[in-house]
């Protein structure tokens, strides 16, 4: 059975009291009307987003407050020589580098929209970290990334195939 909407339950009760000469309503009436209304629930319930949903802006789910802060929560980027970032895998990242890296360009963006990666060392070596082609304007140069020196990034999706980032210092205590 389909999930009514509210307008066909407003509808269907408005029928059926239209309906009602005598000037009451049967129980099989209001029970049908009922179990209508249960099931319209039961399908929102079941449309509700994962944290999946909302970092992929994924259509026709529902947001709830909960999912706010959970779908925030940090990811963890791959160390590897190109670092590959998914924007629909998170909204808040991690990456923690062993050696100088490049961060690649970004799939999935979504225009007008941010994601943040806090960045740091291994060691206490200073890293260098680059950034792909699609990092467009001015890009920061960063090359004393360590366990003592962090950075988040904050990059923004202009276009699906231009980002904009840049770098805050964010010193370990």
């Amino acid at each position: 059975m389909t999930a009514k909407t509210r307008t066909d339950l407003n509808t269907q009760a408005d029928t059926t009291l239209a309906n009602n000469t005598a000037g009451e309503i049967s129980p099989a009436d209001v029970r049908g009307m009922a179990k209508d209304l249960a099931d319209s629930a039961a399908n929102l319930l079941s449309d509700k987003a994962s944290d999946a949903n909302v970092r992929s802006a994924a259509a026709d789910k529902i947001l709830t407050a909960d999912l706010i802060e959970s779908a925030s929560a940090g990811v963890a980027l791959t160390d590897a020589a190109t670092v590959a970032v998914d924007w629909d895998a998170g909204i808040f990242f991690t990456l923690t580098i062993t050696a100088n890296r490049v961060l690649g360009n970004p799939t999935n963006g979504q225009p007008g929209t941010y994601r943040t990666i806090h960045v740091q060392g291994s060691s206490t070596t200073d890293r260098t970290l680059t950034f792909g082609n699609q990092y467009l304007n001015v890009v920061p140069t960063l090359t004393d990334i360590d366990s003592a020196q962090e950075y988040l990034l904050t990059i923004f999706c202009l276009t699906t195939t231009h980002f904009i980032v840049t770098a805050t210092k964010a010193t370990n205590f």
